[in-house]
């Protein structure tokens, strides 16, 4: 009941508070442009020019205007909306290209310089084999059945070779 009531003073009032009365929809334009410059003295310490209200209400009727564009739509030079939309996946995909492409020239590089053990070693202790894995020297040296100073000898000359 309250709603009704309050809808039914509202109109009294904006039907009677005035010599001359106004259109309904007249004073719910006013009453919105009120509500926007309150708005902005909220957000401002100071009262805002009747320009500023006035961009606000551009604002806002812009927005409501504002519809949702077809990706298909065309855009010139049999060119579409979605043609300018940047890929993220490309980028992605265009990286694991990139690593695999250097992940190949390196295993080839290896296989030309280096013995089998030293390539076993190298690709355990940086996560170059398969699973991507890294190990420590000690992990290498328990996987392999190698001591740790043997691991490490190894990878610093597996190393020594690849620079």
């Amino acid at each position: 009941a309250t709603y009704w009531i309050r809808n039914a003073l509202t109109r009294t009032i904006r039907e009677q508070s005035r010599t001359i009365r106004l259109p309904s929809r007249v004073q719910t334009v006013y009453a919105k442009i009120v509500r926007a410059k309150e708005e902005l003295r909220a957000g401002a310490a100071f009262n805002p020019t009747d320009e500023e209200v006035a961009a606000l209400v551009r604002q806002v009727v812009e927005l409501v205007n504002r519809r949702a564009t077809s990706l298909d739509a065309p855009s010139g030079d049999d060119l579409t909306v979605g043609d300018f939309l940047p890929d993220e996946r490309a980028e992605t995909a265009q990286a694991e290209m990139v690593q695999s492409m250097l992940q190949r020239d390196l295993q080839s590089v290896m296989t030309r310089y280096l013995t089998e053990e030293e390539a076993k070693v190298v690709q355990m202790r940086f996560g170059l084999g398969g699973s991507g894995e890294t190990m420590a020297v000690k992990e290498v040296g328990e996987a392999l059945g190698l001591s740790f100073h043997r691991v490490k000898n190894v990878l610093f000359a597996a190393l020594s070779k690849l620079r």
